[in-house]
């Protein structure tokens, strides 16, 4: 059986994406009691990058992804948005968001820490 090209394939080869970048970083922070929404977005990737999110070594589901073509038709562009409950927040924790694609198996990554802020009141 012969193989059947991708009708949008080409010879090109895959290209990484750029540095995947959260939004608000490197130190996001937040009341105490609120939840945390990061957004985090890797570029200009050809296939478009698959971005995870980690803590602590794991992976973090739940997050929402959107896919953009680029201009030039070939290169992506992929924004993905974590929300995570106050009371699944630390303070001073670390959220990495890794971006990869087959050009970068081994990925890309970033992190921000979280900052608390905590309101005391005089008794």
């Amino acid at each position: 059986m012969s193989q059947v090209p991708h009708p949008h394939s080409s010879d090109t080869p895959p290209v990484p994406p750029d540095d995947p970048v959260i939004l608000g970083g490197p130190i996001i922070s937040l009341r105490a009691g609120d939840p945390l929404n990061l957004t985090c977005h890797a570029d200009n990737a050809k296939p478009a990058a698959s971005i995870i999110w980690m803590r602590r070594g794991e992976v973090i589901n739940g997050a929402t992804y959107s896919k953009t073509l680029l201009r030039d038709g070939k290169r992506e562009s992929i924004m993905s948005t974590l929300f995570i409950a106050p009371s699944d927040i630390e303070n001073g924790e670390s959220i990495v968001c890794r971006a990869t694609n087959k050009a970068i198996p081994s990925g890309k990554e970033t992190s921000v820490t979280i900052d608390i802020q905590r309101e005391y009141t005089a008794l």
